[in-house]
């Protein structure tokens, strides 16, 4: 089952995926930046390149997410992804179900902050990064000879984050950017309980979860808010 690593993009993604991949793959506790190979992004390009069709649209490839998902899931235990996609439904074609997703953790940034990170890192005006945030039919494509194969629905920051946060069906844990910046330690403590993972010695058992253990993602994120009170 797959918990996902969800947030509107450069709002610290990576920076909580290095975090947990330090902590759970790291067998020295030295960080360094292959184990980011380890949560990987969807969806993206690899998981759709050996399909035969044309894909001219962008979202062509939105008919594979839950097929993708499923083979993903054939192997055991939990896995960790990260995504920009909203939560969303593209001509009928859902991004995720329950078969396929145990939880969420959400990080939220300010959206102030969002938008210069937005014009440095695509090197626009921050009039054009605020333009992007707010349109809320935006999304992130590629393509490979004449194929669209990359394509996430972002949607509006707005809208993006609605529609993980607000959603009725997957837990969640929301994380804020700012908190991780006063307290880091604590924040990763918070992630790693929702999670249900604990690191035993230099074995990561978590990672061979078993889907039918007593684990239950809505108890340990009930239990964190409960801390926060």
């Amino acid at each position: 089952m797959i918990i996902w690593l969800a947030s509107y993009p450069k709002s610290g993604n990576t920076w909580l995926r290095s975090l947990i991949a330090n902590y759970y793959f790291s067998e020295t506790d030295d960080f360094n930046f292959e184990l980011l190979e380890k949560i990987d992004s969807f969806p993206s390009n690899k998981y759709f390149r050996k399909y035969l069709d044309k894909f001219k649209k962008p979202h062509d490839t939105s008919k594979y997410w839950i097929k993708e998902q499923e083979k993903i899931n054939q192997s055991k235990g939990l896995k960790f992804f990260k995504t920009h996609n909203a939560l969303c439904k593209i001509e009928g074609n859902q991004f995720t179900n329950k078969e396929n997703t145990l939880g969420v953790i959400y990080i939220i940034r300010d959206p102030r902050n969002v938008i210069s990170s937005l014009s440095n890192h695509y090197q626009i005006s921050t009039d054009e990064a605020f333009q992007f945030m707010t349109d809320e039919k935006r999304g992130i494509v590629s393509k490979e000879k004449d194929r669209f194969l990359g394509f996430q629905a972002l949607f509006s920051w707005k809208l993006n984050q609605k529609s993980w946060v607000d959603n009725k069906l997957y837990p969640v844990l929301t994380v804020r950017y700012e908190d991780l910046q006063t307290d880091v330690q604590w924040n990763n403590a918070s992630v790693i309980r929702c999670s249900g993972y604990q690191k035993s010695g230099l074995r990561y058992e978590a990672w061979h979860f078993e889907l039918d253990s007593t684990f239950k993602i809505t108890n340990l994120v009930t239990d964190y808010q409960n801390s926060r009170d």
